[in-house]
């Protein structure tokens, strides 16, 4: 693996995983305005985490080993973290009546749902299965972006 893009993916995943945990620490106000962004906090911090481990595990992985389909799965797995970070950042910004804690459950919930099959899909079924439900995972993404920009 190339030693600088391999730098730069540990220093990434490195910063991800402290930006989570000094996320995790922020304290917020408890008064009623503020619980908006207390839910978003709590949704982004685990996608984060969740984000800068699966990039340290994409890092760690031999490009040449037998299984080379690995890092594809793990990167659009984590496709739907960014997705999540990206889109509970800006709508708590312009629409933070549309960031509720069901709202963040629901969306963590569905990318670790998908996240599970596809993974559990790619250890246990045959690699020409295994593409039918990584497509499946690709068209789901197009979906969660799509659900993410309707309004």
């Amino acid at each position: 693996m190339n030693k600088l893009y391999f730098s730069v993916m540990l220093a990434a995943s490195c910063f991800m995983i402290i930006t989570g945990i000094i996320l995790a620490f922020v304290k917020s106000p408890f008064d009623e305005r503020a619980a908006k962004f207390r839910i978003a906090k709590h949704g982004l911090t685990v996608a984060i985490l969740v984000l800068g481990v699966l990039n340290l595990l994409q890092i760690g992985i031999d490009p040449g080993a037998d299984i080379k389909h690995l890092p594809g799965c793990i990167a659009l797995a984590v496709s739907y973290f960014q997705a999540m970070i990206f889109t509970m950042a800006v709508l708590v910004l312009i629409r933070p009546a549309e960031v509720t804690l069901k709202f963040v459950i629901i969306q963590v919930v569905a990318i670790f749902f998908v996240d599970a099959v596809l993974f559990t899909s790619f250890f246990l079924l045959p690699l020409n299965f295994f593409f039918y439900v990584y497509e499946l995972g690709i068209l789901l993404y197009i979906v969660l972006l799509i659900f993410y920009t309707r309004k």
